[in-house]
């Protein structure tokens, strides 16, 4: 019998724990089993301390190369050399976790989710969170590749976090079966009251509008900030977009220059980032969520961020791209509207429809609720994976 112990490994690529992660750990020691995570320390530098989880043991290990990491010359070499002193600490101690099952995150934790797992006897689980190779800016991607053609086939099972994307890894590494596809949904809870935060912050800032168009997540040129901003000129005048989350400061300085240019600056903020623990609280006093993005790659036409099931469970109607799984997730639910994300006209035009239409907003809204509850939770969403989990800890009967 393998010990009901899990060990789950990842790279910190900041310095939160994910919500996809929080829900694992969350449903696995809500069975009664030990988790351990093992994550090296965020490689962004956002001047936040390193978040843990209460219902594991979280190893949060600095990686000593990254101190070097700012000598241009010799920096791909010290990613390099960095990455495998991530592996060879990740093996050292998920074999002192003595796992039953090792959770991989991603391509860039799997080759030593599978060393840790051989050595220790554990099942393996692959946990693809991203097309690796697909999004922009990864160095190496013949690297990765390979490395994933390679390891993907020693994992004793494969999840992957959205439909297509599984699709995508069972045709191009010729897997037997297809992974299992488990959306970012966040838990289930009761349909939020309406509350008055972002009210009560653009009051005190003297912020001219009432009408919030919202978004919460990193904050960049792909997820179309530059796009709702130039969008805005075109949306009635009493409404305004409110951003929460991390953001470059010379990407922040773009943006706000655009805003002036724009003649929108007074109606544009910046929130910054704000606690886990307080985040619900503003899509909550929001009037329409926003996710689009742009199609860099796969990664992102099939994506199926963890933000718009989190704008479903707080009531609001969502302008999404008009991307295979987003028509699939918004449009058929009757949650939201699809454009063209490379359209800043396309993207006003489907938010005025909504403000101006308050009988469709209100019935936008209801649907969103009601699916967050129904599916789009992770008490429905993840119950597969933590069966087959708890199942690789559970000796078979004779």
């Amino acid at each position: 019998m393998r010990a009901r112990r899990v060990c789950i490994l990842r790279v910190g690529w900041q310095p939160f724990i994910d919500e996809p992660l929080k829900n694992l750990i969350g449903g696995l020691a809500g069975r009664g089993i030990e988790v351990t995570l093992l994550k090296s320390r965020s490689r962004a530098d956002l001047g936040l301390p390193e978040e843990t989880h209460p219902k594991a043991a979280c190893q949060i290990f600095p990686i000593f190369m990254k101190r070097f990491s700012k000598m241009p010359l010799l920096r791909p070499l010290i990613l390099f050399l960095g990455w495998f002193e991530f592996l060879a600490r990740c093996v050292a101690r998920g074999m002192r976790a003595r796992p039953g099952a090792v959770v991989a995150i991603d391509i860039d934790s799997l080759p030593a989710g599978w060393l840790a797992a051989r050595l220790t006897g554990a099942a393996l689980v692959y946990y693809s969170y991203e097309l690796y190779t697909d999004r922009p800016g990864v160095p190496a991607k013949r690297f990765w590749d390979l490395l994933e053609r390679i390891f993907i086939h020693r994992a004793d099972f494969i999840v992957a976090c959205e439909p297509n994307r599984a699709r995508v890894l069972e045709e191009r590494y010729g897997l037997r079966t297809r992974p299992m596809a488990v959306l970012n949904v966040p838990p289930r809870s009761e349909a939020p009251r309406r509350g008055d935060r972002i009210q009560r912050y653009l009051r005190e800032r003297g912020a001219p509008f009432s009408k919030v168009l919202y978004f919460h997540g990193w904050i960049n040129r792909t997820r179309c900030a530059d796009r709702f901003i130039e969008a805005l000129r075109a949306v009635r005048p009493d409404a305004g977009l409110f951003f929460v989350g991390p953001i470059e400061a010379a990407y922040k300085s773009e943006l706000l220059a655009l805003a002036q240019r724009c003649g929108v600056a007074d109606r544009v903020v910046f929130a910054g980032v704000v606690p886990g623990e307080e985040l619900m609280e503003f899509p909550a006093s929001a009037d329409i969520g926003l996710q689009t993005q742009l199609n860099v790659g796969l990664n992102s036409y099939y994506c199926a961020p963890i933000k718009l099931f989190q704008y479903f469970a707080s009531g609001l109607p969502v302008v999404g791209s008009n991307f295979p799984g987003m028509i699939e997730i918004i449009e058929k639910n009757g949650a939201g509207l699809c454009v063209d994300p490379e359209s800043e006209e396309a993207i006003a035009a489907a938010i005025n429809r909504l403000l101006d239409d308050d009988s469709l907003r209100r019935e936008m809204s209801a649907n969103a609720l009601r699916i967050a509850r129904e599916k789009y939770c992770y008490e429905v969403e993840g119950k597969p994976l933590l069966d087959v989990i708890e199942g690789f800890l559970t000796p078979t009967k004779p």
